[in-house]
């Protein structure tokens, strides 16, 4: 629709007709469209943005902790392209885009060197022999001779997201179907596992503030002890 005809109504109701089936998602489209009027504003387009000072929708925080038993299950049922990604991730605590795009240029003598790609933060992982063996291992599957990727496909190219999503959705099917887990987690919830289970999990994320590590990636349930 021409965006002169978008109405401040019109997002509402969007947003929350879209938020009945993916409120997250809901959140994400408009925030998106709140950048691109700015845009056509400045092109001419229109002359008032109509997603300003917006209230987004609350969203739930995500508190599905992966324990080892549900982890090691998974790993068992997985392939091996998949049993080393989940050790990267559960090692590094870097997310799924940043351990595909890891290159050869990246594995250093003090460790690995990446930049992360949502923030752009610039974190030296150091080798620890559990590292060390996972990216060994990492080296070892690599079909062909890739100057450039560490995990490649047979055309030395790395996954895209939609493809590694799709055999990890087949690899969680299976682990359901043979029940080996009883509930589903995503590659995603392996990050706040590392976070988790590290001793300091701000540190181990790279974030500024240890008030976001908490709220959205220490999962791990409280240890307590009764008086009695």
């Amino acid at each position: 629709m021409p965006p002169k005809t978008i109405t401040t109504v019109m997002v509402y109701e969007y947003l929350d007709t879209r938020a009945k089936t993916a409120l997250v998602q809901a959140n994400r489209e408009v925030s998106l469209l709140s950048q691109v009027l700015p845009f056509c504003k400045g092109w001419g387009m229109i002359e008032l943005t109509t997603c300003n000072d917006m209230e987004m929708l609350i969203e739930p925080v995500r508190d599905r902790y992966v324990s080892h038993d549900e982890y090691d299950a998974v790993y068992k049922a997985a392939k091996p392209l998949i049993k080393i990604t989940m050790e990267i991730a559960v090692i590094t605590g870097l997310r799924q885009r940043d351990i595909l795009d890891l290159q050869l240029s990246n594995l250093k003598n003090d460790g690995i060197h990446v930049s992360t790609r949502k923030d752009g933060k610039k974190l030296i992982i150091k080798w620890t022999p559990d590292l060390k063996v996972a990216i060994k291992q990492a080296k070892s599957l690599r079909k062909v001779t890739s100057l450039t990727y560490l995990i490649c496909n047979e055309r030395g190219k790395p996954y895209t997201s939609s493809g590694f999503k799709s055999m990890w959705q087949k690899t969680i099917n299976k682990a359901l179907e043979d029940n080996v887990i009883q509930e589903r987690f995503t590659f995603r919830d392996l990050r706040p596992k590392a976070a988790s289970d590290h001793e300091d999990g701000t540190k181990l994320l790279a974030h500024s503030d240890s008030k976001s590590t908490k709220k959205y990636y220490l999962r791990k349930p409280a240890e307590v002890v009764p008086s009695r």
